[in-house]
């Protein structure tokens, strides 16, 4: 009887399995490391470059910031300086031509006197105006002709006088305008806002005594 001849086997080792991140070795049997391709990393020039360029785009959007808020805080300003301009142009247009008689501006120490007087209420009032030169503020009281003068109140701040001229001027009553006048020359917010107005006491005449108007102002501080 013949014996039937074995099947020929390999006696080859198997290949190592290929993972994630390593690259099998040609001899199959030992794996050495790697990386996906294009994983290459950046250089140190090209780092630096980068961050030159952030740091040139971050100084622009800064600069950007700094100058809108400047240019919001200059107009926030200058509407501010506008808006007491306003404030205290209505308010003496509204008081000074009812005005019976004004005095004579004259300065008190540093600051500027100027004082008025009104009949159309129960009794004869007067108002003082002063501009304080060490507070920058134009003040204002009230008190009834004759009696003391009460406590000075702010009627707009950040207020100095229109250089060179004085901040009140009073300009008598004549034959082609008989009536005194009061003029106000005065800049709000450093120079940001300013007002150059005259008004006109409708209630005087030549008659009205200049020297006899509220005199108790200018005696009490």
């Amino acid at each position: 009887m013949t014996p039937r001849p074995r099947p020929l086997t390999s006696r080859r080792r198997p290949l190592a399995p290929f993972r994630l991140g390593t690259l099998p070795d040609p001899s199959g049997t030992r794996t050495s490391p790697g990386r996906p391709q294009g994983d290459d990393g950046v250089t140190l020039i090209e780092l630096t470059v980068t961050m030159t360029i952030m740091s040139v785009l971050m100084a622009m959007f800064t600069g950007a910031i700094l100058h809108m808020t400047r240019a919001a805080n200059a107009t926030q300003s200058v509407a501010s300086a506008q808006s007491q301009i306003t404030t205290v142009y209505q308010r003496l247009d509204r008081e000074i031509r009812y005005a019976a008689g004004i005095s004579q501006p004259a300065f008190v120490g540093a600051n500027q006197h100027v004082e008025y007087l009104t009949r159309n209420t129960a009794a004869p009032t007067c108002t003082g105006l002063r501009l304080d030169t060490a507070t920058r503020r134009l003040q204002y009281r009230r008190w009834e002709q004759g009696k003391t003068p009460g406590p000075w109140t702010v009627l707009a701040s950040d207020v100095t006088a229109k250089q060179p001229d004085p901040p009140f001027g009073l300009t008598p009553s004549e034959t082609r305008f008989p009536f005194q006048r009061l003029r106000l020359r005065i800049t709000a917010g450093t120079g940001k806002a300013s007002i150059d107005v005259t008004f006109a006491a409708l209630n005087t005449s030549s008659d009205s005594d200049t020297s006899a108007v509220c005199t108790e102002g200018r005696t009490t501080p």
